[in-house]
């Protein structure tokens, strides 16, 4: 059992910083916080002046560069935060060129705990099952300054076709549900919070440490290795220098919010393509992000890159609707064992081949089995799993970013478990 504090407390927050948003809609209801599909006006309506008109984005030129505080080129005007009150403008036109970088990355998590050993464990399925639940993303880099994440893999705090859209001459996000028309504005310093607590709150934003770090070879680059640092821990960001990308730098700013710290900072550059950050957490606990290929190509979606999207439809202070909590199929879940193991009869009333997992934190936790994630379950909620056969599995929890990743208990399944609440809480043998 882990005592829950907020990652951000260690941060100094100067009066006026900090603003919130409330939003979020798990696919089901929490046993505490704001119900699924809130439609809750966001408090910074009430803080922010509203504009005169709305803000408009333009496509950015391939000579582009940052503000005055560090960049690539200090000729560009400095970038303007987003604001998320305020529905943008449409896209002017024409807009893009097709050509630019198309890369596959993906985050993963470490420490995970291997699958017991014993005839009934079906190894070929737990393998095609860790296939499927990596948190991976398509990336599209334009030389006009645009980029575009899409997420892919179902263990993220956001659904499958989600994408995350920015532009060199705005600090911020635009957030695009997967019908490809919703989104909203995602200020700087939400990236952390919505990945870690599946929330759109915003984050206070510090100036990092930057040092020297170690280059590798990386998909063919010599890259140029930075240590990035703040009170929440430190990352080795790895960059390529790739020419003709400037839309690079939107990768390192996305990355760099992971450690709170500001997208201004001078080693975001626009002759650099970020191809690897290992990050180290200051409570424990580590996470990579990394690129698994990286090509150039002439055949970007362009309307895909657009911001806001072609006909937009702005959900303010909404997140989108989660699919269910759990992350694989029936059938896949039911193969991780060859054949059911029962063991001595239990108590409480669990159904055969039922898992109950509580997450009392306050952050979004993910279900580990044989090392495996098979379920997001929202804080303060719970969940249940009935495809796993009756038997003996490994079983943990973990974090998005691998901050809190619980050591392995090997347990017998059907059980109930629970982590953050009370003492004796946790993974384990059921009495």
């Amino acid at each position: 059992m882990l005592v829950e504090a907020h990652r951000y407390a260690a941060l100094a927050v100067p009066v006026g910083l900090m603003t919130w948003t409330l939003a979020g809609c798990p696919e089901e209801t929490a046993r505490s916080g704001p119900p699924p599909g809130s439609s809750l006006p966001s408090p910074n309506a009430s803080i922010l002046p509203a504009p005169l008109k709305p803000p408009s984005l333009t496509a950015t030129s391939l000579d582009a560069g940052d503000d005055g505080e560090g960049g690539a080129d200090a000729s560009r005007p400095p970038p303007a935060p987003l604001r998320e009150d305020v529905a943008l403008e449409p896209d002017p036109e024409p807009l893009l060129d097709p050509l630019g970088m198309q890369i596959e990355a993906r985050f993963r998590w470490h420490g995970l705990p291997a699958p017991p050993t014993g005839p009934e464990v079906n190894s070929e399925a737990i393998a095609t099952a860790r296939k499927k639940t990596e948190r991976t993303m398509v990336i599209d880099l334009s030389p006009q300054g645009r980029m575009r994440v899409e997420i892919v893999g179902p263990a993220f705090p956001l659904p499958a076709g989600t994408e995350l859209r920015a532009t060199l001459d705005r600090y911020g996000h635009v957030l695009v549900w997967p019908d490809g028309t919703s989104y909203r504005i995602l200020q700087p310093g939400t990236v952390r919070t919505l990945f870690e607590e599946g929330r759109a709150d915003v984050g206070p934003l510090v100036v990092p440490e930057v040092t020297s770090g170690k280059s590798v070879n990386a998909l063919g680059y010599d890259t140029t290795a930075h240590v990035v640092s703040t009170s929440l821990g430190s990352a080795v960001l790895h960059q390529a220098p790739i020419s003709g990308v400037p839309a690079g730098e939107l990768l390192c700013r996305t990355l760099l919010e992971f450690l709170a710290a500001k997208p201004s900072t001078p080693l975001c550059s626009a002759d650099l393509v970020p191809v690897r950050a290992e990050y180290r957490w200051e409570g424990g606990g580590q996470l990579t992000f990394e690129v698994t290929s990286m090509v150039r190509t002439a055949t970007l979606d362009t309307e895909r890159l657009r911001i806001p999207p072609r006909t937009p439809s702005f959900k303010a202070d909404r997140l989108p609707r989660l699919p269910r909590a759990t992350l694989l199929d029936d059938s896949d879940l039911g193969s991780l064992r060859r054949r059911a193991v029962p063991g001595d009869p239990r108590d409480g009333g669990i159904e055969p081949e039922e898992l109950i997992a509580v997450n009392s934190s306050d952050t979004i936790r993910y279900l580990m089995v044989d090392g495996i994630p098979v379920m997001r379950i929202p804080p303060r909620s719970e969940r249940r799993l009935e495809s796993l056969r009756p038997g003996r599995y490994v079983l943990s929890w973990a974090d998005f970013l691998g901050a809190h990743v619980d050591p392995p208990h090997p347990s017998q399944v059907p059980l109930r478990i629970e982590i953050g609440g009370a003492p004796d809480a946790g993974v384990g043998e059921q009495p």
